[in-house]
């Protein structure tokens, strides 16, 4: 039996890491994830890269085993996950390969009755895959009868099947979309595989018909953003695609070390096997059902109804690319984050709902800001390079701006995407007499100053 884990303390552990922003955000955050973070401290991976390193990790190894009640069918935490940065500085893959990876292929020893073990370990696959591929890798797994028994006579051996899962852990998604010929059939199996189906068709030349059942696939790769912009297929790019990727950007690294160290345990990989101990528990005691309770579902109301007003706002064709499944993420994050707490119950409350808003609309920002570079439309190119200019600058009058930009907007364009800006908080609009408005004008003198998060 696993011992009902506590979450670790920093103050507990010598601290020789910068703070950065993320850490400030986090502060509530108490549970699996939070252990993982502070695992990772002693490596180069920013703290978001960490974070949704380690919700990917609850959401493989919960399965099919838990969900949301929903209508008309349950929704489950099945999370797909793109790190985005630049080459080296941000140790993007660092911490889904060498944790991630390594907690989700052995964690499940830690759970006593093997035939849960079976049932809980993950089928990891890394590299690249041909859409006739996936259909085999999914197929159900069967355990060995005697290795059930496990010597033990007592024991009548039952063979047991695992669902049709994939967890996918790509540390350079060129190498997984790199075929131009498996790309145009895979794109539309993976998108065909997101609803967890209960049952669902391959015709493959291989090995013929196949049926695989009780769906369940996980993603997490890592790519640079120039590869993303320019080196991957365009069928990538499409809306359906996309809008079901979290999409976590980090430009600059948060910290770096000559010399990596770690932090729970004295060395790697005791450091994983601590974690692994803790995800085990998750695994074993997050099962059934789980509902929003009252206020995390009045919570939830005033955001969705929030994000489709702002879907419905007709601003230009292929604009929200990212946005266009917000309400269907929060409700997985928020599910995911109350998962993760180390607490027996299936409700999830209006914290857990709150720290999914906070998690995604500041991941968002950060990578909308980059994004109109990457199979965008003109609205998104124009909002990206709008947003990049008044967050190098912090402050310009909208002369100034019109200067700077205007070789990629227009003065209406501009205005349209600085009303935006403003409505999600990023810009505050200043008149002459420093009076602040909610939307811009075509005054000359108006100035605009980037919060840089100020607002969180």
């Amino acid at each position: 039996m696993i011992d009902k884990p506590t979450p670790l303390l920093e103050e507990n552990y010598e601290r020789f890491w910068p703070e950065e922003r993320w850490d400030q955000r986090l502060r509530k955050l108490k549970g699996f994830c939070s252990d993982f973070i502070l695992a990772t401290r002693g490596i180069g991976t920013p703290t978001v890269f960490s974070l949704w390193t380690s919700l990917f990790c609850v959401s493989s190894v919960l399965k099919r085993h838990a969900w949301l009640q929903w209508h008309p069918g349950n929704l489950f935490g099945n999370l797909w996950v793109f790190l985005v940065a630049p080459p080296k500085i941000c140790h993007k893959s660092t911490a889904a390969e060498m944790y991630g990876e390594e907690i989700l292929r052995s964690y499940h020893k830690y759970i006593d009755d093997p035939r849960e073990a079976f049932l809980k370990s993950v089928n990891v696959r890394v590299g690249s895959i041909s859409p006739e591929g996936i259909a085999q890798a999914a197929k159900q797994r069967e355990t060995d009868e005697q290795i059930l028994a496990g010597g033990n006579l007592d024991i009548s051996p039952t063979s047991v099947k695992t669902d049709s899962e994939i967890a996918f852990i790509i540390s350079e998604l060129k190498v997984m979309f790199s075929n131009q010929k498996y790309v145009e059939g895979l794109i539309p199996k993976l998108m065909n595989l997101y609803g967890c189906k209960r049952f669902d068709d391959h015709e493959t030349i291989s090995h013929g018909h196949q049926v695989i059942e009780n769906v369940f696939v996980t993603l997490l790769g890592a790519v640079t953003p120039e590869v993303l912009s320019q080196n991957l297929p365009t069928e990538v790019y499409g809306d359906g695609f996309l809008s079901r990727i979290n999409v976590i950007y980090q430009d600059q690294p948060t910290r770096r070390y000559a010399h990596p160290r770690a932090v729970i345990a004295e060395t790697y990989p005791a450091d994983c096997r601590i974690l692994e101990r803790r995800l085990a528990w998750i695994a074993h005691t997050c099962k059934g059902g789980y509902t929003l309770n009252k206020y995390a579902n009045e919570a939830y109301e005033l955001y969705y109804h929030t994000h489709m007003d702002k879907l419905e706002v007709d601003i230009a064709d292929g604009k929200r690319k990212l946005d266009f499944r917000f309400d269907n993420h929060l409700l997985k994050i928020a599910f995911l984050l109350r998962c993760q707490r180390y607490q027996e119950g299936n409700e999830i409350d209006v914290e857990d709902m709150a720290l999914a808003k906070l998690i995604l609309d500041c991941t968002f920002a950060q990578t909308r800001q980059i994004f109109g570079n990457v199979g965008a439309g003109d609205f998104e190119k124009k909002y990206s390079a709008i947003a990049r200019t008044l967050k190098n600058h912090k402050t310009l009058a909208r002369n100034d701006l019109l200067r700077r930009v205007g070789y990629k907007a227009k003065a209406s364009d501009t205005t349209q995407v600085l009303n935006l800006l403003s409505d999600e908080g990023h810009v505050r609009i200043n008149l002459q007499d420093g009076s602040r408005q909610a939307h811009a004008s075509s005054t000359g003198s108006e100035t605009y100053t980037w919060l840089d998060g100020e607002d969180d």
